[in-house]
C-alpha cells in the first residue's frame, strides 16, 4: 500500500471583490493585506457600548484602490480645514 501526503493549502478570499489570492509562486496575485477599523459602537447615551472593529481582507488590486481612496479623502479633509 502506497502512502500519499498532500498538503493542505490556505486560501484567502478578498472581502471586497472576492477574488483568491493564491499562496505565493502559484497565481499572478500573491500578494494580500488586511485593512483594519477600529472604532467603538455607541448607545443611545453616545457611551462606548461594544466593539465595532473589522478586518477586510484584500488582494492586492483592492488594497491598492483602496488605499488611494483613502488618500484622495484625506487630502480633501486637509483642504477644507486649511481654508
Amino acid at each position: 500500500m502506497a502512502t500519499r501526503t498532500i498538503p493542505a493549502t490556505t486560501e484567502v478570499v478578498c472581502d471586497v471583490c472576492g477574488r483568491v489570492c493564491a499562496p505565493q509562486g502559484t497565481a499572478p496575485r500573491r500578494q494580500e493585506g488586511t485593512l483594519s477599523l477600529r472604532w467603538h459602537v455607541l448607545d443611545y447615551l453616545n457611551q462606548p457600548a461594544a466593539a465595532g472593529s473589522r478586518d477586510l481582507d484584500m488582494c492586492d488590486d483592492c488594497l491598492s484602490r483602496i488605499t488611494k481612496a483613502l488618500n484622495a479623502v484625506a487630502e480633501e479633509i486637509r483642504a477644507e480645514r486649511a481654508e
